[in-house]
C-alpha cells in the first residue's frame, strides 16, 4: 500500500491517479507532477505495477482523537516472491532519483535489513488481527 501525505494528514483519493511505471527491479510512482518519485524495489520479487485504491481505512486512534479518522490507500504495486526457495530477500521502498548517490548508499544500507521468514506459533496464526497488524 503506498500514499503520498503528511503522516498526520488522511487521503481521499478521489479521482486521484498516481503515474507507476516498471523499473529495473520494481516499479517508480509519481504521486503528481513535480512530487518526488518513490520507488518499490527488490532484488528477487517480481514486482507489477498495479493502481488500486482501497478505500474508507477505519483509523481508530484518529478517531479518538477526534480527527478525520478514514483514509485511502494505494495498492500500487504487487510484488510476487517464491517463499519455498531458503534464501532471504528484500523488498523495500527509497524515495529519490535513481543514479543519486545519496540513494546508492541508502540502498545498500536497506540491504543490512532484510526481512526473514519465520515460523509463527498456531495460537499467533489463528489470531486474525496478528496477519492484519493490528496487534
Amino acid at each position: 500500500m503506498a500514499n503520498y501525505r503528511d503522516f498526520h494528514q488522511t487521503t481521499h483519493a478521489g479521482d486521484w491517479r498516481m503515474a507507476i511505471e516498471p523499473v529495473i527491479g520494481g516499479v517508480r510512482v509519481d504521486a503528481f507532477e513535480g512530487a518526488a518519485p518513490f520507488y518499490l524495489l527488490s532484488d528477487r520479487a517480481t514486482i507489477e505495477p498495479r493502481h488500486d485504491w482501497y478505500r474508507n481505512y477505519f483509523l481508530r486512534v484518529e478517531a479518538f482523537r477526534g480527527l478525520d479518522a478514514l483514509d485511502d490507500n494505494l495498492y500500487a504495486a504487487h510484488a510476487a516472491l517464491d517463499l519455498r526457495e531458503r534464501y532471504e530477500a528484500a523488498l523495500f521502498e527509497k524515495a529519490g532519483v535513481v543514479g543519486d548517490e545519496r540513494l546508492s548508499r541508502l540502498t545498500l544500507a536497506a540491504d543490512r535489513f532484510v526481512v526473514r521468514r519465520s515460523v509463527v506459533h498456531a495460537r499467533k496464526r489463528a489470531d486474525p488481527r496478528v496477519r492484519m497488524g493490528v496487534r
